[in-house]
């Protein structure tokens, strides 16, 4: 969070002399560390500074502004002050439900989602909203009625309609499928409403077992949504390349051996769909592990502490990186990472954290890395099948571009193996899979943790879940997902082709 950047736009949207009389109250709201102490300090001086209905409706527009900056604890305690005042403020309850669903905290949205239709009735983006929320707590099925009850209502409403078939299983005469097909015939929809509609088709004959359609479906949808997120095999070499010379350039600096803390990041890196959320729902089932699901903790404090963009000054920057500017960055990472629990243990599932393997380790060394390998064909044909939210992995909507990243990729943990070797355990999907209970006592010696008989039913995890796994880690450990691209081998490249992969029983590399 920039507070420079939200102070801009609040001086500039919200009427000056309202705002000068707020000004060090909401400063101190966003820099107090104690959560408790700032809600008293600012319910106290709040009470003196709301005169009427104006007033009260610019303090909640600096509510949404701070929501939109991710300051939801300030904004949540923005809203509930504005209920207080006027139980009549439907956007109050609906702006909660969004603050706690954002907060991982999926139970207590539907809580407040439900008490904006009680008192002011349904919308579509309630509905929406109640469908997503009760998705990511891992109701399903209530989810699916919300979906199609909005469907029904609404059909042109397309990413809800891809979000849908992520979580339902399509039969032969599908009323859903039905609605799919039409909107598919339908000439005047847009490129960017389309995809979603290409993805949930692709989505719905795979369930049919009509691969061949399957996957031209995922081919439209692909190629469509690549026109929006250009990849380049330049930069991402190039980027790599700058982390590995950045580690090496710090890797014998005495200057920054570091006194490990009692406080344990549990990292899970790996590529996207290879298995990250299963793994962290099944060491979050744990009593004494709370999971802050896929944290931007480590990539914010990379970004606040080293911001330059260009991969050679980002280099620069890390190679003359001291032991004062550590201790820092590390101050701000706990207080971060850390910051909605007093457990010792967190789970943190961000994928994309393997290309810092290095830098976590050198920076948080009481930080436990645990690298998810999955069959590469695998896994990159469950990136193909998946739409991702947002503009930052280019790579996933071509047989190509996803073959060249998986290589880069392997070639950067090959590089962290043969670096800092004993930074981190890796942990193959498939022995996961086949060998449940051995491959668990390994990684909870790892994380010096005893085994507990709940994390066998990881899948009653009541943790809220984002991924696109959503569905599947809510059920027992099945294997339907292995060697799952077979299904679709004939209609891929050649340079698919080219990925490595294994038989589980032996682990021969073919």
């Amino acid at each position: 969070m920039n507070t420079f950047q939200v102070f801009k736009e609040l001086k500039k949207k919200i009427p000056k002399n309202f705002f000068f009389q707020l000004e060090n109250t909401i400063y101190n709201l966003l820099s107090s560390e104690n959560k408790l102490n700032s809600f008293f300090y600012f319910k106290k001086i709040i009470k003196n500074k709301i005169y009427n209905l104006q007033d009260l409706k610019y303090l909640f527009f600096i509510g949404l502004i701070l929501a939109k900056y991710k300051c939801y604890y300030q904004s949540l305690l923005i809203f509930f002050y504005c209920i207080t005042k006027d139980k009549n403020n439907p956007d109050a309850y609906f702006n909660i439900g969004l603050c706690f669903k954002n907060l991982n905290k999926a139970k207590l949205a539907i809580i407040y989602f439900n008490k904006q239709e009680k008192f002011f009735g349904k919308n579509n983006k309630l509905t929406s909203e109640l469908a997503k929320s009760h998705q990511i707590a891992g109701n399903i099925q209530v989810s699916e009625k919300y979906y199609l009850e909005l469907l029904t209502h609404c059909n042109f409403l397309f990413e809800e309609h891809k979000e849908y078939s992520v979580i339902h299983k399509y039969s032969k005469d599908d009323p859903h499928l039905e609605m799919l097909i039409n909107l598919e015939k339908n000439d005047s929809l847009e490129e960017k409403n389309k995809k979603f509609i290409f993805f949930a088709l692709a989505k719905a004959f795979e369930d049919l077992k009509d691969y061949k359609k399957s996957f031209n479906y995922l081919k439209l949808a692909n190629e469509l949504r690549k026109k929006e997120v250009p990849y380049s095999s330049y930069l991402i070499k190039k980027q790599f390349l700058a982390i590995k010379n950045a580690y090496k350039s710090i890797i014998l600096n005495n200057d920054l051996n570091i006194d490990k803390g009692n406080k344990i990041p549990i990292k899970i890196v790996g590529l996207p769909r290879s298995g990250t959320t299963l793994l962290e729902q099944i060491i979050s089932s744990h009593s004494k592990v709370y999971s802050m699901a896929e944290s931007l903790a480590f990539p914010s404090c990379i970004k606040q502490y080293f911001p330059s963009s260009d991969p050679d000054q980002f280099q620069n920057e890390i190679k003359n990186v001291n032991y004062r500017a550590v201790k820092k960055f590390r101050e701000t990472y706990f207080k971060i990472q850390f910051n909605e629990t007093s457990q010792n243990y967190i789970t943190d599932k961000l994928p994309f954290n393997f290309i810092f393997v290095g830098l976590i380790h050198k920076f948080i060394p009481e930080a436990k890395i645990i690298h998810i390998k999955r069959n590469a064909k695998d896994t990159c044909i469950s990136i193909l099948k998946n739409y991702f939210i947002g503009k930052n992995i280019t790579f996933a909507y071509s047989e190509e571009d996803l073959v060249d990243y998986y290589f880069q990729y392997e070639d950067l943990m090959k590089f962290w193996k043969n670096n800092c070797p004993d930074s981190f355990l890796e942990i193959s999907y498939e022995d996961l899979i086949n060998n449940f209970d051995i491959s668990v006592k390994k990684i909870l010696s790892f994380l010096n943790l005893d085994f507990e008989e709940n994390i066998k039913s990881f899948y009653k995890n009541k943790s809220s879940v984002f991924s696109l796994s959503l569905a599947q880690v809510r059920s027992p450990i099945y294997k339907t997902s292995l060697n799952s691209w077979k299904n679709f081998e004939k209609y891929l490249s050649d340079s698919f082709k080219s990925l490595p992969w294994y038989y589980c029983k032996d682990r021969t590399m073919l």
